[in-house]
């Protein structure tokens, strides 16, 4: 059950983080063509991350969320601290930070997954069996 419960949670975080990078990919292009297409690609691998942990959750798909989550995050705060190349440091926001920490949620989420033996969908069958 707790299992379960990761999954939907891992699979909302992630949609959620998807969703908004897609609705702030127009913002992103005005301030650099590079930097809208990342956002582009993160908001597909986010959902595409989602719909996987939703449909075939395994070790492999919540390994792959995280890492996708926790780059996202970290590209987040070096655009902000460092900044980043022929942008400069851009200015922190509320939904950025909303959004960060919805993407380091979801990779601590994942976590758990990691540490399953068994694929997560061979324990839902078992369970359906008995």
């Amino acid at each position: 059950m707790a299992q379960r419960t990761n999954q939907m949670l891992a699979a909302s975080l992630a949609a959620f983080a998807g969703i908004v990078h897609a609705i702030k990919v127009p913002d992103h292009f005005t301030i650099a063509t590079w930097l809208g297409v990342l956002f582009v690609m993160d908001a597909i691998g986010l959902v595409l991350m989602a719909v996987w942990l939703l449909v075939r959750p395994s070790r492999l798909a919540a390994g792959a969320a995280g890492l996708l989550a926790i780059g996202t995050a970290g590209g987040y705060v070096i655009s902000r601290t460092v900044g980043l190349p022929s942008v400069g440091r851009l200015p922190w926001d509320t939904i950025g930070i909303v959004v960060t920490v919805g993407e380091l949620a979801l990779a601590l989420v994942c976590l758990p997954m990691l540490a399953t033996r068994r694929s997560m969908a061979a324990s839902e069958d078992v369970r359906r069996a008995a």
